[in-house]
């Protein structure tokens, strides 16, 4: 067992990885930014207002340190380094506690971004938009993916809040829950459009924008848009015709613009039973 500046590390019969524990100067630790998810504002706080009251009643989960940045890329707990900056800013660098994991290797970016998602999901729970930045972020992924999560990224913050996350997810993926492509990592270093999902994927980005513009939230709820998006992609799937596709979108355009003149609803059928008949009846 080693002392303590050199940090601790115990092995066992079962040949189980356990981390090395040392202490370091807080500044010595590496928030990896393009694979965390966003910094939380309130969950940074929220944190600061912990430690200040109750200690630092942690250890901070981090990679081998590195000859190249010199420092240990943190795995786990950049919220509570984030606090703990926050706390000290420039008035002192306190030595922290930190559970070095030896056996993970820090300088490859997919086994880096595999274990911070491994640890965060079992913590505060990851949303898609939490993903696909960590996917537009990756630098190990083929350039035509990589492209499109970029892309996918950027729709998001363009067209939110009037569709939500979910829903622009929903558009490429043509899943209505949980989607997969996303939170997957082998999916996701797949993930691609074929030519006639590229063409109904950019209609529906440009139709979907400007009849949310046009009518808001209010109508074009969350709930509603699931249903609507997931559908047409359904629909695009079966009829594997990118005319007669584009044909039946623009009717239930016509259709949604004429209940608003008609005044006939308060927002678009929500409902799985009144929508299936909307839809159904277009």
């Amino acid at each position: 067992m080693a002392g303590l500046n050199n940090g601790i590390k115990h092995t066992n019969t079962k040949g189980i990885n356990f981390p090395t524990l040392k202490y370091v100067p807080l500044s010595q630790l590496e928030v990896i930014e393009d694979v965390n998810r966003m910094e939380y504002k309130s969950h940074t706080k929220s944190f600061e207002d912990k430690i200040m009251e109750n200690g630092f009643m942690d250890v901070i989960k981090v990679f081998p340190f590195s000859e190249q940045t010199q420092s240990y890329k943190i795995a786990e707990a950049t919220h509570r380094v984030r606090s703990t900056n926050n706390i000290f800013q420039d008035d002192e660098d306190p030595m922290v506690p930190i559970a070095i994991l030896d056996w993970k290797d820090g300088e490859d970016e997919e086994e880096v971004k595999a274990t911070v998602i491994e640890f965060n999901i079992t913590g505060k729970v990851w949303t898609n938009y939490d993903y696909v930045k960590s996917h537009a972020e990756t630098n190990h992924y083929p350039k035509e993916t990589q492209k499109l999560w970029n892309e996918i990224f950027s729709n998001m913050k363009r067209l939110n809040p009037r569709i939500s996350n979910a829903n622009v997810v929903a558009i490429y993926t043509a899943t209505i829950r949980s989607h997969p492509s996303v939170r997957d990592l082998k999916l996701a270093s797949k993930f691609k459009l074929d030519t006639y999902q590229r063409a109904v994927v950019d209609k529906m980005l440009d139709r979907l924008d400007t009849l949310t513009n046009k009518h808001g939230k209010r109508l074009c709820n969350t709930q509603f848009m699931r249903q609507y998006i997931f559908n047409l992609r359904k629909k695009a799937r079966e009829l594997n015709n990118f005319t007669e596709w584009e044909k039946l979108f623009q009717r239930t355009i016509d259709q949604l613009n004429l209940m608003v003149v008609m005044k006939e609803f308060v927002s678009f059928p929500s409902d799985d039973i009144g929508f299936d008949f909307w839809f159904d009846s277009v």
